[in-house]
């Protein structure tokens, strides 16, 4: 006799999705752990395409993820398909497809946005042929030619204004009976997007992440793309494509020569046939089975008033959490307010003060195992799925392995600290000469953005450490943050360490935390003497040895001009005299 678990998952309606795949080991199974954790009211039927090469790995993952599945009420199966060619693969799949209803085209490096597979199942519930998307949310290479052309290509009208299908499309049955089978001669998505005008086509979800390409691969991509176009029989959303395409070169006129360069370099490069593949991104990451786990790691030292709303905002449907408060000899009632958690909050208290970077190392080695790791201040409120979102973001870029968000103060404003730069030579020269965001031009200041906007997902210089989500493999391999540091620089310090290793901070818009600043950033002597002091250490650590002894007699003529000129309206309020007198401590 069935359970009335069983029967209410007989009744949902099914979503089939076919996910074609070729030597795509890594991010087949962070696709797989994406759809798997998304909470879906409707039954899943993946049927994943193993094309030509890997199938035996590809096959043992999908085996491994088939229990996963099963115990969420899905079905996940691997079928083969020797031809070779993207289109033999998606033919594959369909054959493999149980029935006739709504299905989904997912390539193996494609992940949704939370909430976005939902969404794509509710909007192909019509009877009219339907044509569905999400939106496309460009993970920026970090090369500056590909950058350059993401970003005028992403603007563009036929690729903004309207559904492609890069990565993701779906269509409903009466949608399906447009076509037969996948041609050869033409891209799967360019192809299905035609078939659909501009009134059948509709946007769903939050998003998916699209990985720009580089090198010899975004050229192919490029000439695949122009011949695509000449191909198609309509091309709804290329409606005064030129007049449009020559106003973003306007607009973005520092990024228009690296694209036009790319277009013109694309024409020159043989293009591979259609059947072919783009060569896959295999890139470092830990391996994922299910959910994956998140170890939110909160250093609190007084911050009663706001320890409880960070707590209350720490949610998650993708992930399994476990929070650990370190308190850091808290005087107020912090404590009281971990004990309301107390069913899935750690708390570790210490008896004496110490810095952030030995307390979040004291969290992360706490005895259990995690996937990645959350530090986050107990000051910052985050975003409704904001967890689940940087997830997102860390399996589209696994090997970035550091993720931050957008910074926003209590009034709901951009916080400039969403990113920090670079210590260097110049931002020595401009804390010298009281250059910078504060008290000069905002473009001399080097922790500003220049001309970029913080409107896309890409690397960045540095991510403060106010909210960071860190692969628990980066973590290990770097043996956590330098204890060297008290007050500040433990993150920048962190982030350069990543870099040399071949990661880099990856910043995103789409999601945010609420930043209330307390106590630790009032300007006093002490607090100044401290931030001298790391910074300091972070000079001698990352500079070269005559870059070094320059930014030190720079940052000492800061101090001694900031002291001097105390009573300027520049320096007003400030304790520089006594951070001059008290030059031992820092120099």
């Amino acid at each position: 006799m069935s359970t009335d678990a069983e029967t209410h998952s007989r009744s949902k309606s099914i979503l089939e999705i076919v996910i074609p795949a070729r030597n795509e080991q890594r991010s087949l199974a962070l696709t797989l752990c994406a759809l798997v954790c998304e909470a879906v009211d409707f039954r899943l039927n993946v049927i994943v395409v193993g094309n030509a090469e890997g199938l035996d790995t590809m096959r043992r993952i999908v085996e491994d993820f088939q229990p996963v599945f099963a115990d969420r009420h899905h079905a996940l199966v691997f079928v083969t398909e020797h031809e070779p060619g993207k289109h033999a693969a998606l033919n594959r799949g369909d054959a493999a497809r149980i029935g006739t209803g709504p299905v989904v085209y997912l390539d193996a490096d494609c992940i949704l946005l939370p909430g976005t597979l939902g969404a794509i199942g509710h909007a192909l519930d019509k009877d009219m042929p339907c044509f569905v998307s999400p939106p496309l949310i460009t993970v920026q290479p970090t090369g500056v030619l590909a950058r350059s052309y993401f970003r005028i290509w992403s603007q563009l009208p036929n690729v903004g204004q309207r559904p492609i299908g890069a990565g993701c499309y779906a269509t409903n049955a009466s949608g399906r009976c447009r076509w037969n089978a996948f041609p050869e001669e033409a891209p799967d998505d360019a192809y299905v997007c035609n078939l659909f005008s501009s009134e059948e086509s509709h946007f769903a979800g939050t998003g998916k992440f699209f990985v720009g390409v580089e090198g010899v691969s975004l050229l192919r991509s490029v000439s695949r793309w122009r011949q695509s176009e000449m191909l198609s029989q309509q091309d709804p959303g290329n409606t005064k494509r030129k007049s449009s395409c020559l106003r973003l070169l306007g607009q973005n006129f520092s990024s228009a020569p690296g694209f036009l360069l790319v277009k013109t370099m694309s024409r020159v490069v043989r293009c591979q046939r259609w059947p072919s593949w783009i060569p896959p991104r295999q890139q470092a990451g830990a391996s994922i089975q299910g959910r994956p786990r998140v170890r939110i790691v909160i250093v609190a030292k007084n911050s009663e008033n706001h320890l409880l709303c960070c707590l209350q905002s720490l949610k998650s449907k993708w992930a399994d959490l476990e929070i650990i408060v370190i308190d850091n000899a808290s005087s107020d009632g912090g404590v009281a307010t971990v004990d309301q958690f107390s069913a899935c909050v750690t708390l570790v208290q210490n008896t004496v003060r110490q810095s952030f970077a030995f307390s979040a190392n004291q969290g992360a080695r706490l005895k259990g195992e995690y996937d990645y790791l959350l530090l986050i201040n107990p000051e910052a409120v985050a975003q409704e799925n904001l967890i689940d979102t940087l997830l997102a973001l860390a399996f589209a870029k696994p090997d970035a392995g550091i993720y931050g968000c957008e910074v926003k103060d209590a009034d709901g404003h951009i916080d400039p600290s969403s990113y920090l730069g670079y210590p260097s030579l110049w931002s020595a020269i401009c804390f010298a000469t009281c250059l910078g965001a504060q008290n000069g031009p905002a473009w001399l200041d080097p922790d500003m953005p220049g001309s970029w906007k913080r409107d896309d997902t890409r690397a960045v210089p540095v991510l403060p450490a106010g909210l960071l989500l860190i692969t628990a493999d980066l973590w290990q391999q770097l043996d956590g943050l330098d204890e060297d540091f008290f007050h500040c620089g433990e993150d920048v310090d962190f982030c350069l360490r990543a870099r040399e290793v071949g990661a880099y901070p990856t910043f995103t818009p789409i999601t945010s935390y609420v930043y209330a600043r307390g106590c630790f950033h009032q300007s006093t002597s002490n607090m100044q003497v401290a931030i001298l002091r790391d910074t300091m250490k972070l000079y001698r650590k990352h500079l070269p040895p005559f870059s070094f002894k320059l930014a030190r007699l720079l940052l000492s003529f800061g101090v001694w001009a900031r002291a001097k000129g105390k009573g300027f309206a520049l320096f007003r309020g400030e304790s520089w005299p006594e951070v001059l007198v008290r030059k031992k401590e820092w120099l």
